[in-house]
């Protein structure tokens, strides 16, 4: 439906949108351009800003642009422009403002940003009811508010294809040096099935200020991890540096989560389809789509995504209860139903993460697609699992949480000391593992998997951290009954694959 946006909002859009162009690169150009629906070419100068406020230019203009976009695509932004011009005062969006706090000449970002110019070259008009639309190439009218939810969305794809390139960058990895492990520990193959692939860093030109999203429960404390230690490909790691410390501990493949956000899927997915064209089996892709609030996306958009790159994922996921969101729903919600039937169409694994409660509902949603095959993990559903799985054959285990009192070291703490704590609750924690998990896994000896669920802070993708992990797991699985060792480590994994 079309939505009314008055001159103001306009003025607002467009300005927030080319401090946004001038923040994604580097003063050396003299202009930056898009090419608009209609086929112009929307130009700005570079010369209104400089390397030095390059960073602070992102950090402040994010934010505005994220409100912005969500004000623009919710309804009653027309009438009077009341309501827009209360966003405009509450985002500091007035251009003198604006100039004063990214240090600019004023009348430079006026001169910049005329709006009769910029009009001009969008080919912005109103219609016949008086909403603001942009003429296309053939004289229609496209909605002035989705343009612009476009526009935004095209410099957050222009970002994240930045990052992808550093992402890319190749290294070297040492050949593989086999690791003598002590008795008893288990030997064989072992697959990783729950990895989380770093994101690309959507602010390649800021500090990253904000990284554990608005709302979540744990958003603090992602935020407090210092921007130098967290994941971000092309900023503090890359897909060579990942592949080549799951070939360090020795791990043969990873079920990994790309995570694919739905207002910059682009970049993404590419990343997912170098990752396997690269490093060919290592990688066992699944898509982690996800929107603004919720850790997941409605259906069509997941098709849309599953249709950039055709037959690439072989798992939706891991969605569900998540940390950095907001809102999160059971498994049987109207959304996941959707998402599931999708899944079901194309033939994909799901990797769900039920949270606090959610257990009951993971019961209906696997009766209500009993050949879909679900795999889920976390300390919520681990007591109801034997019973899920009594009930249900097609729900799979990952058991990731092994590292029990030490877990938030390994999220959010410092490096040193989750080894020394590991090395000090050694045996402690394998106890516990076994109490947890031993009778279980010889109940249901083919439907848990190992895992180690890497996603938080970078270290957690050092090599030697990847070696620890994969120790600690290997005298585990060597505790259990020999004749089942080989289905947890790897069999049971390889079995969802063919």
């Amino acid at each position: 439906m079309q939505k009314q946006l008055n001159r103001i909002t306009i003025f607002s859009a467009t300005l927030v949108a080319a401090i946004f162009m001038l923040t994604a690169c580097t003063a050396a150009s003299d202009v930056i351009s898009t090419v608009t629906p209609s086929g112009e070419q929307f130009a700005v100068p570079t010369s209104v800003i400089t390397d030095d406020n390059l960073s602070e230019a992102a950090s402040i203009v994010e934010p505005v642009a994220d409100a912005l976009v969500e004000k623009l695509s919710s309804e009653g932004t027309a009438g009077d422009g009341s309501d827009v011009e209360d966003l405009v005062d509450d985002l500091g969006l007035d251009p003198d403002a604006i100039a004063e706090q990214l240090g600019l000449d004023p009348d430079a970002l006026t001169d910049a940003l005329d709006i009769e110019d910029i009009a001009e070259q969008l080919g912005l008009d109103v219609d016949a009811d008086g909403n603001e639309v942009i003429t296309d190439e053939d004289g229609g009218a496209v909605d002035a508010s989705d343009f612009f939810a476009d526009f935004f969305a095209s410099f957050q794809n222009s970002a994240m294809e930045q990052s992808l390139e550093a992402a890319l960058v190749p290294s070297e990895c040492a050949a593989f040096q086999t690791i003598e492990y002590p008795a008893g520990y288990y030997t064989g193959s072992l697959i990783d099935t729950h990895l989380h692939m770093p994101p690309l860093n959507d602010d390649p030109t800021g500090d990253g200020e904000s990284y554990g999203g608005a709302g979540g429960v744990d958003a603090e404390l992602y935020d407090s991890i210092d921007p130098n230690d967290r994941p971000l490909l092309g900023t503090t790691t890359t897909l060579d540096e990942v592949a080549c410390a799951l070939r360090q501990e020795g791990s043969t493949k990873a079920f990994t989560f790309f995570p694919v956000y739905d207002d910059a899927s682009d970049a993404l997915i590419e990343l997912a389809y170098n990752a396997v064209d690269r490093h060919g089996e290592l990688f066992v892709p699944f898509i982690q789509s996800t929107s603004s609030e919720i850790s997941t996306v409605e259906a069509e958009v997941l098709v849309e995504m599953l249709g950039k790159r055709p037959d690439l994922f072989v798992g939706f996921g891991e969605v569900g209860d998540s940390p950095t969101e907001p809102v999160n729903l059971p498994p049987d919600a109207p959304i996941y139903v959707g998402d599931f039937e999708v899944a079901q169409d194309y033939g994909l694994l799901v990797y769900f993460h039920p949270g606090v409660g959610d257990h009951e509902n993971l019961g209906r949603a696997l009766k209500m697609f009993p050949e879909v095959t679900f795999l889920v993990h976390g300390d919520f559903v681990r007591p109801y699992i034997g019973d899920l799985m009594a009930e249900n054959s097609n729900v799979y285990y990952t058991f990731n949480d092994i590292f029990d009192e030490v877990t938030p070291q390994f999220r959010f703490g410092d490096k040193q000391d989750f080894i020394d704590a590991m090395e000090r609750d050694w045996e402690p924690l394998l106890d516990q593992a076994m109490v947890h998990y031993e009778d279980l896994i010889n109940t249901y000896p083919d439907r848990f998997m190992w895992g180690t669920d890497r996603a938080d802070i970078v270290w957690n993708y050092h090599a030697d951290i990847g070696q620890l992990l994969v120790k600690f797991g290997r005298d585990f699985i060597g505790r259990l009954d020999p004749a089942v060792q080989d289905k947890v480590a790897y069999q049971n994994a390889e079995s969802l694959l063919q």
